[in-house]
């Protein structure tokens, strides 16, 4: 009796996921944006730190997200100039600017955009423990 309960517990299948929509291409005036945030986020991966292996997984996703609202035109003008300035003093490894930047981020965009901006926060700040 024991069996057939297990039995009839792993024949129950689970539901199918509906397909995902294709994703529009990144507009080219993002791409570089996003290029500048996957840099950094793989030059982080790239010390294989373990304690930092999920958020950096997390900041992934968080980036992808960003891309997401870019590639709808979802992120007003001064966001997208705000995260410009961001992310030119990220490649350059100045992350204190670039918490500044965040700083203003937060307290000048909606509340959806700190979806994408905890992510960001995360990985200037393990950028900086690693100075990638």
């Amino acid at each position: 009796q024991q069996q057939q309960g297990q039995q009839g517990q792993q024949g129950q299948a689970q539901p199918a996921q509906p397909p995902q929509p294709e994703k529009i291409p990144l507009p080219e005036q993002y791409q570089p944006l996003i290029a500048s945030l996957e840099y950094t986020l793989n030059s982080c991966l790239a010390h294989n730190n373990p304690s930092y292996k999920k958020k950096l997984e997390d900041v992934g996703k968080r980036v992808e997200f960003l891309a997401d609202k870019l590639r709808y035109h979802q992120v007003d003008a001064n966001t997208l100039q705000l995260l410009f300035s961001l992310c030119q003093v990220l490649q350059n490894r100045d992350y204190q600017s670039a918490l500044y930047y965040h700083t203003q981020l937060v307290s000048t965009t909606n509340p959806e955009a700190a979806q994408y901006l905890n992510g960001i926060k995360v990985l200037i700040t393990v950028a900086k423990s690693l100075n990638s």
